[in-house]
């Protein structure tokens, strides 16, 4: 058994630790690599932020809820290519377009929430399967029929807005993504929805038994992850101004990450959207931080592991010391006893 004084300092490092490390590496990164401290890059490195946050807003929501989404890799280079077909291909307007396109990542969602709390398919099983057959479905749709650079980007100026505008030096995709993390943080910490979410990722029998229909949490959770992942295809499409289709590859991993850095457990029941934004900075910085200094790309990908492991050793370590402190608190239990109530505040849950 850990000493209290220990367990208490790898809680401490997972609250605090991660800003400060970030806060440091962001000063060290400043001095060493050339460019680092540039306006220029810094509004990269925000509009990259965005991209990631984004379609961490509804990884998180998913994990929170004690699944797993590994399709929004493949949601993202989907939405970024059906962006370009509607677009530039068949001269939609954006008003018209960025709905259709909304709408279809949107479904597709809600398709791997249906298989996952209807159909109870595992959600690693459902998502991993979606991740090549969506990716099958984007690349059968792009378009090789380009004959010039030209004839291959996205020129309409205010589809354009969404990736490369700007409102007053704060580019808007920053915006954009700003209005979800804050609609997100309200969902989880002001609605009922929100405390659903954490009972059923916290303890599923428990909330099950108390009324609460946890299909219709998940199938919500895995629906908003999809449209999180169309979003920020759509910008993304808006920024490089066509719909890359390399743009998604490894994506899911650098989201999961930044959701399991910032504090999230992959157990479920645990995490904050403040927590998140707080990982997809410290992937973004340490990504740009090491292409500066010139670090090869096997080594980039080493150390991101190196962090993702950290991360989730850490939290290993704080579920141990929970477990632990409530045996202890609770003693043994005698007689009948509801499980309803092994989830701390299930009392308060109401359908």
């Amino acid at each position: 058994m850990l000493h209290p004084r220990v367990t208490g300092a790898f809680r401490a490092l997972r609250s605090y630790g991660l800003l400060a490390a970030l806060i440091a590496m962001g000063l060290g990164l400043a001095v060493t690599a050339p460019g680092f401290a540039s306006v220029g890059n810094g509004a990269d490195m925000l509009r990259d932020l965005a991209i990631l946050g984004i379609m961490a807003v509804g990884e998180t929501l998913v994990i929170i809820g004690g699944g797993i989404d590994l399709s929004v890799g493949s949601i993202l280079m989907l939405a970024g290519i059906l962006s370009d077909n509607l677009v530039r291909g068949l001269h939609f307007g954006p008003f018209v377009a960025v709905p259709l396109v909304l709408a279809a990542s949107t479904l597709v969602g809600l398709i791997n929430g249906l298989l996952v709390a209807r159909a109870r398919i595992p959600a690693f099983i459902v998502t991993l399967a979606g991740l090549y057959a969506i990716r099958g479905v984007a690349l059968s749709l792009y378009r090789h029929d380009v004959t010039s650079v030209a004839d291959a980007l996205i020129s309409d100026p205010t589809f354009l807005l969404l990736g490369q505008g700007d409102v007053l030096r704060v580019p808007i995709n920053v915006l954009i993504f700003l209005l979800v993390l804050g609609a997100g943080h309200g969902l989880l910490r002001r609605t009922r929805f929100g405390l659903h979410l954490y009972a059923v990722g916290g303890n599923e029998l428990a909330t099950r038994l108390s009324g609460i229909d946890v299909e219709r949490v998940r199938l919500a959770t895995f629906t908003m992850s999809g449209f999180c992942a169309g979003l920020s295809g759509v910008v993304l499409a808006s920024r490089l101004q066509t719909g890359a289709p390399e743009a998604g590859l490894g994506a899911e991993f650098d989201v999961i990450g930044a959701v399991v850095i910032g504090g999230a457990s992959l157990l479920g029941g645990r995490g904050t959207l403040v927590g998140t934004l707080v990982g997809a900075a410290f992937i973004i910085v340490l990504g740009k931080g090491q292409s500066l200094l010139g670090v090869p790309a096997n080594y980039q990908s080493f150390a991101r592991g190196v962090v993702i492991l950290l991360a989730v050793v850490l939290d290993g370590l704080a579920q141990r010391r929970r477990l632990i402190s409530r045996v202890i608190t609770r003693g043994p239990r005698t007689g009948s006893v509801s499980p309803a109530a092994s989830y701390p505040g299930e009392a308060r849950i109401r359908p």
